[in-house]
């Protein structure tokens, strides 16, 4: 009886031993998990700023574009005004010029 006694004594602590060393290696790999998840979210908020930086360099060259744009679409309508009224006054000048030669 006290065999048994022992052998089951020895039995638990080495089922304590073994249980502690899992404890240890369970505890170990939840570490490495969480340091490789956050070396990872710190890797994904750097590629998400770099991508918020890069949309707003396209944004503001987007901005820049459009008022380029509006800018030659006035100096375009401006030409086309002076024009008509290089027309105008040579349409006047040429009626002009007519009359003087009529009389």
């Amino acid at each position: 009886m006290e065999d048994e006694l022992q052998t089951s004594d020895d039995a638990r602590l080495r089922l304590e031993v073994n249980i502690g060393a899992l404890k240890q290696q369970i505890e170990k790999l939840t570490l490495d998990h969480n340091a490789e998840i956050e070396d990872r979210v710190r890797s994904l908020n750097k590629r998400l700023k770099e991508y918020e930086l890069e949309l707003q360099e396209e944004q503001k060259s987007k901005q820049q574009i459009l008022q380029q744009r509006k800018k030659l679409e006035i100096d375009l309508q401006n030409t086309h005004q002076q024009i008509e009224e290089a027309n105008r006054l040579k349409e006047d000048a040429l009626r002009s010029t007519r009359r003087l030669q009529v009389n």
